[in-house]
């Protein structure tokens, strides 16, 4: 006798927890739920046609709710038992266009980063989706892409569009693979006939006392928006991307224990990470305090971070030639330098810096590895920098 599957309730999805390895909860006729050992929850329809066992992705929940899975695996069940391969292209194809397409692939990728993630959501939204988004996967040709593609390398923009053209290539040898779609089109494509080649550089930055005495100070003297200020404040003294300081959060800082604790999806490493503070870095907080939910909020909304360009719109009008970003070159290089002053090793300066250091065992390091010369590191640079300004 066949063994009847109880039906799944929201409740229990809803109060389904992440563990290590991932796993299922079944709702009977081919319908389960995968819970992956990051929190997230995908709807799954597994059948068997022409005696081969197949799976289809119905999508994320909540996005997706239970009773449109189960509706959809209806759909599915009724086209397997008239002999159509739910699979098949003849199905799909009708409503899946190249946004939605991506949108799938995208949520397949649970090993990326939520930097790497939004960070491509943002090139996309803005280079693929106007131009061919709406487009149906098979009526797509080699043409459409490579003129999106171009219209990218004619503003000058290439590194976006290399990156934009291997997440297509992804993307439609992803469809290629689950039958969606008869070839990847971008298989025959030759990127480096597409794309200007540009000598790589470092971003702008300097190492020279004195240019960065006189950034500290036109800092400290910036007319800005306050938030803008105080973030180009912070940034020289923790050197983190700047992603996650326009993204952090007052939940993160405790002041107390002077430490900042950054979760690994602001982070382009796969564990948490700690910033300690300097008493430099602490006063700056404390003077800033607020309620908004982001410490540096938006000057246009208190529940959003500051725009991505902020702070390098703010040391470009101060009439510097350098990047956020390029604080991080220019603490490494001085850091590495003074190693003989301060004693710290160069792993740990690369640790601190969020560098992954060694092999793959070696980098399994948690996020407090080091803590203490890590707190004597950022302690020695506050008080360099802040001789440097006094100077």
């Amino acid at each position: 006798m066949a063994r009847i599957t109880k039906p799944l309730t929201a409740t229990e999805i809803d109060n389904a927890q992440k563990a290590e390895k991932q796993y299922k909860l079944y709702d009977g006729n081919g319908l389960s739920i995968v819970i992956f050992p990051n929190g997230k929850k995908k709807w799954r329809y597994e059948y068997t046609f022409d005696k081969k066992r197949n799976s289809l992705s119905l999508g994320g929940y909540p996005e997706i709710k239970l009773k449109t899975a189960r509706e959809k695996t209806g759909e599915y069940n009724d086209k397997k038992n008239n002999g159509i391969d739910p699979k098949s292209k003849n199905i799909e194809l009708k409503t899946l266009n190249i946004k939605e397409l991506i949108q799938e692939y995208l949520e397949t990728r649970i090993d990326w980063s939520e930097v790497t993630r939004v960070d491509m959501i943002q090139r996309i939204e803005k280079n693929i989706y106007p131009f061919i988004g709406d487009i149906q996967i098979d009526k797509i040709t080699k043409k459409d892409i490579i003129d999106t593609l171009l219209i990218m390398e004619k503003r000058g923009a290439t590194e976006n569009g290399k990156k934009v053209f291997s997440l297509l290539n992804m993307t439609f040898k992803y469809a290629s693979t689950l039958q969606k779609i008869e070839r990847n089109i971008l298989a025959d494509i030759d990127r480096n006939l597409l794309f200007t080649k540009k000598k790589k550089t470092n971003f702008a930055h300097t190492t020279d006392p004195k240019i960065l005495k006189e950034i500290l100070l036109a800092i400290d003297d910036y007319q800005g928006e306050l938030n803008s200020k105080v973030g180009l404040q912070l940034l020289p003294f923790l050197f983190v991307r700047p992603y996650p300081l326009r993204h952090m959060e007052w939940k993160e800082i405790d002041l107390d224990k002077k430490i900042w604790s950054i979760p690994k999806d602001k982070m382009k490493t796969d564990i948490d990470f700690i910033v300690p503070l300097s008493d430099y870095v602490v006063n700056i907080l404390k003077k800033h305090s607020s309620e908004s939910h982001y410490v540096l909020n938006s000057l246009i909304s208190r529940t959003r971070p500051l725009s991505e360009n902020t702070f390098n719109f703010g040391l470009k009008r101060m009439g510097f030639n350098i990047t956020a970003h390029g604080f991080r070159h220019t603490a490494s290089t001085i850091l590495h330098e003074n190693i003989h002053i301060h004693k710290i090793p160069s792993e740990v300066i690369e640790i601190q810096l969020g560098h992954k250091v060694g092999n793959s065992v070696h980098r399994t390091y948690n996020k407090a590895q080091y803590i203490e010369e890590r707190t004597r590191l950022m302690n020695w640079w506050s008080d360099y920098l802040i001789d440097l300004k006094n100077s």
